[in-house]
């Protein structure tokens, strides 16, 4: 009898069981991307080889945690619906889950900057390999544009006029983390200082005829323009929702990708 009632006492007290905290990994390259973009949001050095060397791989969630402490930053993990989202300090690091075809979950790490009652503005590691396509892109129709003048310029001195040019157009995009500013002021005052770096970069960098340097800092800073704002465009038309094909599609090239 004491048994019995001893047992049912502990049936009666017992708490109910937690379910354990999702297991994501990481990879190194998605790691150093968040760690990176918060350094650069909150204007802290960065270098990349050290993290990886103080945190090597794998990764998890806890190294996410660990990395950003050991940075400097104050975080804590908190699981919570999508609707959850508005109510925390924007800008923060989520996780998100891609859509595959096969049954193991693929997780990435993402950057929420807005979050309403029904849309959430995110930035994601994808978008730096957008933005290094049209700078090698650039780089060689500048180098053509530079070759119709009757000069020679390698592909290398176009690209590091045009790398140096954006540093501050990226800068000029942690403006689109606040919510009350449009996402063409931070575009317009980014390639306003990008055209301005570009004046002083092509004749120093390219070397040009100084008979033809103006001519070929016009046409550099033009095809800067027309790229950089189409990009924009083509942004502001997919987080209106005006571009469901181009979801559909770049969800299913990013479900394949190996990282």
């Amino acid at each position: 009898m004491p048994r019995r009632l001893l047992t049912a006492m502990v049936r009666t007290l017992s708490y109910p069981q937690r379910l354990p905290a999702p297991a994501y990994v990481f990879s190194a390259e998605d790691v150093v991307w968040a760690m990176g973009s918060f350094c650069a949001l909150n204007r802290k050095p960065f270098d990349a080889e050290l993290l990886i060397k103080q945190f090597p791989p794998p990764y998890n969630a806890d190294s996410l945690i660990h990395a950003a402490r050991a940075l400097g930053f104050k975080i804590k993990r908190k699981e919570c619906d999508a609707q959850s989202i508005a109510g925390l300090h924007l800008p923060c690091l989520i996780v998100m889950r891609a859509e595959t075809t096969d049954e193991h979950e693929q997780h990435r790490p993402t950057i929420v900057v807005q979050a309403t009652g029904d849309q959430v503005v995110v930035f994601e590691a994808g978008q730096l390999a957008v933005m290094l396509l049209i700078i090698f892109f650039n780089s060689a129709l500048v180098k053509s544009v530079g070759e119709t003048f009757h000069s020679r310029h390698t592909w290398i001195q176009a690209f590091t006029v045009l790398a140096y040019a954006l540093f501050p157009f990226f800068l000029a995009r942690m403006l689109n983390a606040f919510s009350d500013i449009t996402p063409w002021v931070s575009w317009i005052i980014g390639i306003l200082l990008t055209i301005g770096v570009m004046y002083h970069g092509v004749p120093r960098v390219m070397l040009p005829d100084p008979a033809h340097a103006f001519g070929l800092y016009m046409s550099a800073s033009l095809l800067m323009l027309l790229s950089t704002g189409l990009l924009e465009l083509v942004i502001a038309f997919f987080l209106s929702g005006k571009l469901e094909k181009l979801d559909r599609v770049i969800s299913a090239i990013a479900a394949r990708l190996p990282f």
